[in-house]
């Protein structure tokens, strides 16, 4: 944890899985405009990818673990669900909150997801200036007000 002007600032690592320009740079500019949190966010553009990723993930490869994942449910390759149920299965994932990001509005997929431990089911506005607020209340909601036990478990086993 860092301190600005009196107030703690944790550090927050995204994994952020999305395949659209336009999407990612909103939400990654949006994260790295929060004043309130210091963050680094890591970018994957496809569900093949994102896959070869989380499969050869462990505590100690050079991938960063993440505090949170923002993960799109239509990508090139490997689709979101997939990429959902391979995090929940991982060993040292399985507790990283996921956020869905995505444009569908479908009910089947929203209860796929959560009856796959998504943690939350976003639905991406179409308007700019509305997409970049929900980004910042979804930060403000995960990095403020939801204390995440994933943080504190990874921090107390690497501390161990």
């Amino acid at each position: 944890m860092t301190t600005i002007k009196g107030t703690m600032v944790r550090s927050t690592n995204f994994l952020l899985i999305e395949d659209d320009d336009a999407h990612a740079r909103i939400i990654m500019r949006s994260i790295l405009e929060c004043k309130s949190i210091k963050s680094q966010v890591t970018l994957i553009e496809n569900g093949e990818k994102a896959l070869n990723i989380i499969q050869n993930y462990t505590v100690h490869n050079s991938f960063t673990h993440p505090d949170y994942i923002l993960l799109d449910l239509n990508l090139p390759k490997v689709n979101g669900m997939d990429i959902l149920k391979m995090i929940k299965d991982h060993p040292f994932l399985y507790r990283t909150p996921v956020v869905i990001l995505t444009s569908s509005d479908s009910r089947q997929e929203k209860l796929d997801a959560y009856r796959m431990h998504v943690n939350s089911y976003l639905i991406k506005p179409t308007e700019p200036g509305r997409f970049k607020q929900m980004v910042k209340d979804l930060l403000s909601y995960w990095s403020c007000w939801n204390k995440n036990v994933s943080s504190d478990l990874t921090y107390i086993e690497e501390s161990s």
